[in-house]
């Protein structure tokens, strides 16, 4: 188990702020995109999935990322969650189309 003591204090805010922010995107991102292209006539149905898929999720990160963090250390741990983090982007970008220029 590693301390913390005052040293550390400005740089876990900072992290705070750079996760907050990137969990703000992360949130809202998704949602935007959903609501944008899927028909209203199927948008509750999807939503209800994407809350259910994203709930079960942060449930499997919680309990899977301390467990990881255990067994491969913190540093292993942090990488796989970057690793993932990458995936999920390029994922992203090959899956989700591209918006349509309104000009």
């Amino acid at each position: 188990m590693w301390g913390c003591d005052a040293s550390w204090l400005p740089q876990a805010i900072a992290a705070a702020v750079v996760i907050g922010t990137a969990g703000s995107v992360v949130v809202g991102a998704p949602r935007t995109v959903v609501q944008r292209s899927i028909p209203r006539s199927a948008l509750g149905c999807v939503g209800a999935v994407f809350g259910i898929v994203e709930a079960a999720v942060t449930l499997a990160g919680a309990v899977l990322g301390p467990v990881g963090a255990q067994l491969a250390g913190l540093g292993a741990a942090a990488g796989g969650a970057v690793v993932l983090a990458v995936a999920g982007v390029v994922v992203t970008v090959l899956v989700v189309p591209r918006a349509a220029s309104v000009l």
